[in-house]
């Protein structure tokens, strides 16, 4: 095993599913990937660090309201915005 597999195994504890099925209430925030820990999400506008953000997350027919706060944030090479990840704190 290299570093680099040892540092993905590290980081991805929880399996990422892809949002198609899933709406974020959220105009401004755009859901790329959800796991059990936490989500991934493009916005025009920085996501400062450690700021919390309420989410309203429907998946199914079920309507989630969660609290995430702000665990990383970069700029998208290919597009006008930034992915930040979200680490929930009240699942």
């Amino acid at each position: 095993m290299t570093l680099k597999d040892f540092s993905k195994r590290v980081r991805r504890r929880h399996q990422r599913v892809k949002v198609s099925p899933f709406i974020l209430k959220n105009p401004l925030l755009t859901p790329i990937d959800l796991s059990e820990s936490g989500i991934k999400l493009f916005s025009i506008n920085e996501l400062h660090m450690d700021r919390q953000i309420n989410l309203e997350l429907k998946v199914k027919d079920e309507l989630l309201e969660l609290t995430g706060q702000v665990v990383w944030s970069k700029a998208s090479s290919s597009e006008s915005g930034f992915y930040s990840g979200l680490a929930f704190i009240n699942t």
